[in-house]
């Protein structure tokens, strides 16, 4: 396999990571805190609260602007391009969520990740390509 490719399916994946990983992280330490309930407290009783909904978009969009300079800073090339690979992978599978878990919850919250992945993402690679 080229090595380029290998190059950008890696710089992807880094991003991927480096969004994701720290976006749970906090999740669990804001469950285990206290801030926020459970998912199955969530899930059982209905809980989502705007303010708990609107800190988690705004620290998961942080993380995802945060993964996009990743990937740029180690794309082979043209940074850009595999910002947008990732944005786009980070898009469809915001959408499947959205889908799988339309029965729970507000709305808003899923679709504004959703929508708001794509532009977040070109933000953090412009970010690093400046």
């Amino acid at each position: 396999m080229n090595k380029t490719l290998l190059r950008g399916i890696g710089c992807v994946l880094a991003g991927m990571v480096t969004g994701a990983v720290p976006a749970i992280v906090t999740d669990v330490v804001l469950e285990k805190t206290g801030v926020f309930p459970s998912f199955s407290e969530q899930m059982e009783h209905g809980l989502h609260v705007s303010w708990m909904l609107l800190l988690a978009l705004t620290y998961r969009l942080i993380y995802q602007a945060l993964g996009s300079y990743v990937t740029a800073k180690l794309a082979p090339d043209r940074p850009m391009f595999y910002v947008l690979i990732g944005a786009a992978i980070g898009f469809v599978v915001c959408v499947f969520g959205t889908i799988v878990m339309w029965d729970k919850g507000s709305h808003w919250y899923p679709i504004s990740l959703a929508v708001l992945t794509p532009p977040t993402a070109w933000l953090g690679g412009k970010l690093a390509t400046r």
